[in-house]
């Protein structure tokens, strides 16, 4: 089970210099949100996991320097809604979000949507490399692209 970012703001200590950049991975495939937070903490992140989208008052208080986002959580398209939520609130709006999903098609409903309100979307399957580079791109402010390619 994912560990509740919410618990993690209880023991949140004052952001240091220097620290690292903090990523939200919000995706409900335990195996894949296992596999990302590794990679990710390899890379030197300090990851946030969480298998539900999370609220964002709760983000803001967390204050990751990035969000990766999965838009169908638990079967339903729930990211899809907080991605919005989270542009919509003022103190999130700006927040950089990579959205990681297998429902990224040009002909799905959403697509443009998504395509408006994400930084950088990445379709499922993907490369380990290919998201990391997305990531820290992200994380630098200077994505590669709107949209990668599998």
């Amino acid at each position: 089970m994912a560990r509740n970012p919410l618990d993690y703001l209880k023991s949140m200590k004052e952001a240091r210099v220097g620290a690292p950049p903090r990523v939200l991975v919000i995706e409900d495939d335990t195996a894949l949100r296992e596999m990302l937070c590794e990679a990710l903490e390899d890379e030197g992140y300090d990851v946030l996991p969480s298998d539900h989208p999370v609220a964002p008052l709760d983000v803001q208080q967390l204050r990751p320097s990035l969000v990766i986002l999965d838009l169908m959580l638990g079967g339903e398209p729930e990211g899809y809604g907080w991605l919005e939520a989270v542009r919509a609130w003022r103190w999130t709006a700006r927040l950089p979000v990579l959205v990681c999903s297998g429902y990224l098609a040009p002909e799905a409903p959403a697509a443009h949507r998504v395509q408006a309100l994400a930084d950088v979307t990445v379709p499922k399957p993907f490369s380990l490399d290919e998201l990391l580079a997305a990531v820290a791109g992200c994380v630098k402010g200077a994505a590669p692209a709107h949209t990668l390619s599998a």
